[in-house]
């Protein structure tokens, strides 16, 4: 099963045991726990600059972290590990997270409040590795830390739902996913949050 790219670039995610549901816009994908969805790794993605979109809804107790998006350029990657990898992941806490690995310190944040209760949330992030990593719900920022990570494209691993490893897995529904090789600024991200 394909989840379809609606732009003519023609990027394809090929979907790996999550199921189409009722999403926030049209379509959504539901992750049991065990589920992921593979994208193309000929994009050009990469840690320099980027952003990316999508809503979400989850109740799940996450006890060790919660991969929604993730990019990597290597295989064997859990999250957390020790090599390049970016990804935005739901905390125990019912936080989001931004993770980009750096060669002594990482981009590593979360927003302050919590998104786990069973309602649609529209999720971006936004790098760029000349200024910030910035977090936004709703079109709105809630959290952001400089980039002086590094910079990696993900030629090996970009994917929905899952890292490198078989764990960590995101259990949730997301929809309307869009992935930029360019940072949005705010107004383009409050758009997206008004679709």
């Amino acid at each position: 099963t394909n989840a379809n790219d609606s732009t003519s670039n023609n990027f394809d995610g090929t979907v790996n045991g999550a199921t189409w549901t009722t999403g926030y816009l049209n379509n959504g994908l539901s992750f049991d726990g065990s589920d992921y969805v593979e994208f193309p790794t000929n994009t050009g993605m990469a840690t320099d600059v980027g952003s990316v979109s999508f809503w979400f809804k989850t109740s799940h107790d996450f006890t060790n972290n919660g991969m929604m998006f993730y990019g990597a350029d290597h295989s064997n990657g859990n999250g957390f590990g020790g090599g390049n990898e970016l990804h935005i992941h739901m905390n125990a806490d019912e936080t989001i997270g931004m993770y980009i690995d750096g060669p002594e310190t990482h981009v590593n944040f979360a927003t302050t409040g919590s998104y786990g209760d069973n309602t649609w949330y529209h999720l971006a992030a936004t790098w760029d590795i000349n200024g910030s990593a910035v977090l936004y719900i709703n079109g709105t920022s809630v959290a952001s830390q400089t980039h002086d990570a590094n910079n990696f494209g993900f030629t090996v691993i970009m994917r929905l739902g899952r890292p490198g490893q078989n764990q960590r897995l995101y259990t949730g529904l997301i929809d309307h996913v869009k992935i930029f090789d360019y940072v949005l600024n705010s107004a383009q991200v409050t758009a997206l949050a008004n679709e």
